[in-house]
């Protein structure tokens, strides 16, 4: 039967006795006794009088053993012996090697002391470890992806110095544009700053044989010094060699190392095998390396054939530029050259280059936009911020236990530990919980990587551009780690180890904390909510930029709607009569087939893109060719707009005759073009003529005026929201087209039918592949990509931002109230209600709500300016927007709040007084 406590229960005098005589005089001793004097005292109050003494005793035998050896006389020697010397370090043994097995053992001891403690705290260390987790986690995940996108770089010797050549037209607002044959030839030849130069231009490429079925593929029509000069050697065979993109060499093709596996079965034997290549039977000469796609995704290469003496100057396709720059010459200097090389085209031809300029950037940043490197590394800084908040959180309840363990750091220093030591074991315990943290976090990286390819595997992207997990990636997991485990740890174990024995002896006997989390801690805080607060901005914003591009006004009907495209080579259809026979006959069987409504062919389909054109209206005047509009254009079939739904607001569309070549010259125009460019009276029968200044290009009548239909083309639909809306439809006979687009309204699901649609086109033509082929809803979903990719980020940077702040703000406003446990009881005690004891906390958090919320709100402006590269139709001044996002954070951090001032209503003023 327990005993019944005593009014003033004491230790057992015999076991005080024992201590006085063992531990250090002085203040130390006396400290020691009175902590283990109110420890008993405090714990006879919660169970039995004689299992506490038990303990008391057992606590006592120890120490006084382990002060009883500490203070042991050292042996002293004889009189007549001599004194052994001290022993010296030595690198194989003797003391040293005793330091280096003490501070082994001193390290394991303390590694085991942190596991029991990391033990015997679980809710704790578990939460710790799946914070720095998740901040870990979603900080690899966006480094891979930025490193993969913009640090690893092009996988060729020398990229830093692989540079691109383009031309410009200021005076028009035109950047950047690719470099027409002749001028490339000047360029090359004039040129000093280039190792060489070399250029290409993109197209597809259609292969057709017994070894399969016809397939298109991408492909480049390269100079032959181009891959040569990129320095990567062909896996087998060789590359283009000098004279074989003259006109009258022997066709030859380089094959990529997926063609060549797939489509050829790897088949070593395949050097000097002719293949049909673009309907021309051409000899592969050679396979490149596995990964090797350049310049952007191509499959395989083919030489760029066209005589520029046969051409006059201009003509003839234009080239993308690209050399390397010699040793020693930097990007300064080759642009000053390529200025005077400019200006002395110009002055040589005015009238093609007169306004020409050349410019030159990076290779690789001519794929990846500055301003879509800038959005990466904002994206990288994100998840940092989430990861300086979990490092905080983390913080603050390593802080709240060590503000409860200051007993046991001032026994320690007591018994003779070092503050360094001290430091040490709770570094170790952070730097456990940070390890834990970090391998949970290197897989959720991986998991993450692994939705991020799934999301962008649909995207076309230059082929170096490949997000992974590989060493710097997994360098960088390992340093975040570890400087998460210093953030989270060093502060805590700086301030515990800093607190003095006999201070906390005197606070301890008023049962309050001799360590509090003071102003630093609620500091932390508000630097949470701030961080949250700008990357829910961000996330505002993207969620907003998704909404608007799923909610655009598109003008016109995508359902049931089949598209696709093909191309028209030379060796089949030489002249442009035999291609616009071919692609009229393909519309007017698609008519014929009873799943088909209507049919049309296009350069371009609604949504997806247009190119542009300088036009004049008849009647305007125009001081210069700046002065000129520029609009979207697109030349079209007949049945074009019915294919889409779109009726005609005035005047009527292209009829079969108008649209092929030789028809009447007529147009058809946009309401916004014709609101905008034709205001001054009905836009039926008023005339327009392509080109500048002195252009020769007939006049073109209006005969009708559709709806306007969205425009589209922005890389991943960025920069959509910002594309002008006025545009002018031509007839499709007008153009020569090599490749079109082809849209069937479908009387059924539209991909329910794409092998149809092969089959009626393998009715005409048994070696002409249809490639792209997919409903029209789902390639204009594809085509943005970015706002979906984006929007998931940073949608997931925002919510876990909220989260991890709201689980900061909820932990120190609940430590705050058990700290003032004793003091809520007095107040209590002495008539206050449970409404101001609430009202006190919220004030508290309120303040700290406010502060961080106010920074977190210019930080989130500033943030936003440079996201507008990537927001759709969103105005990064929208009020509506801050206004939402504050309330949400404030409404998240009330809650976080209460929980804890409804605690703080429910203490029990008896308890509480008699509490520690």
């Amino acid at each position: 039967m327990s005993e019944e406590p005593e009014p003033d229960p004491r230790p057992p005098r015999a076991a005080d006795a024992l201590l006085r005589l063992c531990l250090p005089p002085g203040v130390a001793g006396l400290s020691i006794l009175g902590d283990l004097h109110q420890d008993f005292q405090e714990r006879v109050y919660r169970g039995s009088l004689l299992g506490h003494r038990l303990r008391y005793w057992r606590t006592a035998l120890a120490l006084a053993c382990w002060y009883a050896l500490r203070r042991s006389p050292i042996p002293l020697p004889n009189p007549g012996s001599p004194v052994p010397p001290r022993p010296m370090a030595s690198p194989g043994g003797g003391a040293a090697a005793g330091d280096w097995a003490t501070t082994i053992a001193d390290g394991l001891a303390d590694f085991r002391f942190a596991m029991r403690m990391l033990a015997r705290t679980p809710l704790l260390s578990l939460t710790a470890v799946l914070t720095i987790g998740l901040g870990v986690g979603l900080t690899t995940q966006t480094f891979s992806a930025v490193y993969g996108s913009t640090m690893r770089g092009l996988p060729v010797p020398g990229a830093e110095r692989l540079m691109f050549v383009d031309e410009n037209r200021l005076e028009l607002d035109i950047r950047s544009t690719e470099m027409s044959i002749h001028d490339f030839l000047d360029l090359r030849r004039e040129q000093t700053s280039f190792e060489d130069v070399a250029a290409f231009y993109q197209g597809t490429v259609s292969l057709a044989g017994e070894e399969g079925l016809p397939e298109r593929f991408a492909g480049a029509y390269l100079t032959a010094n181009a891959l040569s000069h990129l320095g990567v050697p062909p896996l087998l065979g060789r590359t283009f060699l000098p004279g074989e993109d003259g006109p009258g060499a022997a066709p030859a093709v380089v094959l990529s190392h997926h063609v060549w596996r797939n489509r050829f079965g790897g088949d070593p034997a395949i050097l000097g095998r002719a293949i049909r290549v673009n309907g021309r039977a051409t000899e592969v000469v050679g396979v490149m390396p596995e990964g090797f796609r350049f310049p952007f995704q191509e499959d395989l290469w083919l030489p760029h054939r066209l005589d520029p003496a046969a051409l006059p100057r201009g003509a003839g396709e234009d080239l993308d530029v690209f050399g390397r720059l010699r040793a020693g010459v930097s990007v300064e200097a080759a642009r000053s050259e390529l200025a005077a090389v400019a200006a002395g085209l110009a002055q040589r031809f005015p009238e093609t280059n007169r306004g020409v300029g050349m410019g030159v950037e990076r290779y690789d940043y001519r794929f990846m936009p500055r301003h879509i490197q800038a959005i990466l590394w904002m994206m990288l800084g994100s998840t940092l911020g989430v990861l300086l908040i979990a490092c905080a959180n983390v913080a603050n309840l390593l802080l709240a236990r060590a503000a409860t363990r200051t007993r046991e750091v001032a026994i320690r220093t007591a018994l003779g530990s070092s503050r360094g030591r001290v430091v040490r074991q709770l570094l170790l315990e952070s730097a456990l919980l940070a390890a834990l943290g970090g391998a949970l976090g290197l897989a959720m990286g991986v998991g993450g990587l692994r939705l991020y390819e799934g999301i962008a595997a649909g995207i076309r992207r230059p082929y170096w551009i490949d997000p992974r997990m590989e060493i710097p990636v997994l360098l960088f997991a390992l340093g975040v780690t570890a400087a998460a485990a210093l953030l989270a740890g060093i502060l805590p174990a700086l301030r515990a180890s800093g607190v003095r024995a006999g201070e906390v002896l005197k606070d301890e006997s008023r049962g309050s904390s001799g360590l509090r989390l003071g102003r630093f801690s609620h500091a932390l805080v508000v630097a949470e909510i701030a961080v949250s607060c700008s990357l829910l901005v961000g996330a505002g914003f993207m969620v907003k930029s998704v909404r608007n591009a799923g909610r655009v006004e598109l003008g016109f009907e995508s359902a049931s709607v089949l598209t696709g495209r093909l191309t028209l080579h030379e060796a089949d259809y030489p002249d442009a009569g035999s291609r616009e026979r071919f692609l009229a006959l393909l519309r007017e069987r698609l008519r014929e087939e009873p799943w088909v409504e209507e049919a049309a062919l296009g350069t371009h389909l609604p949504g997806l893109g247009s190119f542009r054109y300088f036009l004049a209206v008849e009647g305007e005047a125009y001081a210069t060719d700046r002065d000129y509009p520029s609009v979207n254009a697109a030349a079209v079939s007949a049945g074009y707009f019915r294919t889409f739904g779109v009726e005609p607001l005035q005047g009527r569309e292209f009829d079969a005759l108008e649209a092929r070549a030789g028809g009447d010259p007529v147009v058809v125009v946009n309401r916004s073009f014709a609101e905008r460019y034709l205001e001054g009276g009905p836009a039926l029968g008023r005339r327009l003529r392509l080109g500048l200044g002195g252009s020769t290009e007939p006049w073109l009548t209006v005969v009708g005026v559709v709806p306007d239909m969205h425009v589209g083309g922005g890389v991943g639909g960025l920069g959509d929201d910002r594309i002008p809306p006025e545009r002018i439809f031509l007839p499709l006979g007008l153009h020569d087209l090599r490749a079109a687009a082809l849209a069937v309204r479908t009387r059924g699901e539209p991909e329910a039918m794409a092998a149809r649609l092969r089959a009626v086109v393998a009715e005409l033509d048994p070696n002409l592949p249809v490639y792209d082929v997919a409903a029209l809803d789902r390639s204009l979903e594809q085509a943005t990509w970015a706002f979906r990719l984006f929007g998931v980020q940073f949608s997931v940077f925002g919510g876990m931002a909220l989260f991890l702040a709201a689980v900061g703000l909820y932990g120190v406003m609940a430590f705050a109230v058990t700290q003032r446990r004793r003091e809520m009881g007095v107040r209590m005690a002495l008539g206050a209600e449970g409404r101001s004891i609430a009202l006190l906390v919220l004030g508290r958090g309120a303040v700290q709500l406010s502060l961080g919320t106010a920074v977190g709100v210019g930080m989130g402006a500033a943030m936003a300016r440079p996201m507008r590269a990537i927001l759709f139709g969103v105005e990064t001044a929208d009020p509506a927007l801050y206004l939402t996002i504050v309330a949400t954070l404030l409404t998240t951090g009330f809650v976080a709040c209460l929980l804890p001032a409804l605690a703080a209503t429910r203490v029990d003023p008896v308890e509480a007084m008699r509490s520690p």
